[in-house]
């Protein structure tokens, strides 16, 4: 069991779990490519807590469902960028590049979308 502090020795831990880490990509085929955001930030105890949204109630779709926060890559723009910029449009988390720490497998949903989670670090100062 890894200590759940929010220090540089489990950012450190995750990094390193992440790049050993064997992540499956899919192929996006006719399927909307997206990215996610998981950010590990401090909670108000100092541990590690993980941001999550909750889509609103007026939606046609998922409506009221939680959710990391992400959406559609843009033209142009790489998965890692598609996330922080969503990070940053939905939570406000303006982070630099060095903040992601690795991915996750690719997973496709049955709404058409291949979605690649990017886990990320967040701190007051980033």
């Amino acid at each position: 069991m890894h200590d759940l502090r929010f220090t540089p020795h489990l950012r450190a831990t995750i990094a390193e779990l992440l790049a050993s880490f064997e992540w499956r990509r899919r192929d996006p085929a006719d399927r909307r490519q997206a990215a996610v955001g998981l950010a590990v930030v401090p909670d108000a105890d100092g541990d590690a807590a993980v941001v999550l949204t909750r889509r609103a109630s007026g939606l046609r779709r998922h409506s009221g469902q939680f959710a990391l926060p992400g959406g559609r890559i843009d033209d142009g723009e790489t998965p890692d960028e598609a996330a922080l910029r969503e990070l940053e449009e939905e939570v406000g988390l303006r982070l630099a590049a060095d903040r992601v720490l690795g991915t996750l497998d690719d997973y496709v949903t049955r709404s058409g979308f291949v979605i690649r989670p990017h886990v990320v670090w967040a701190t007051a100062a980033s």
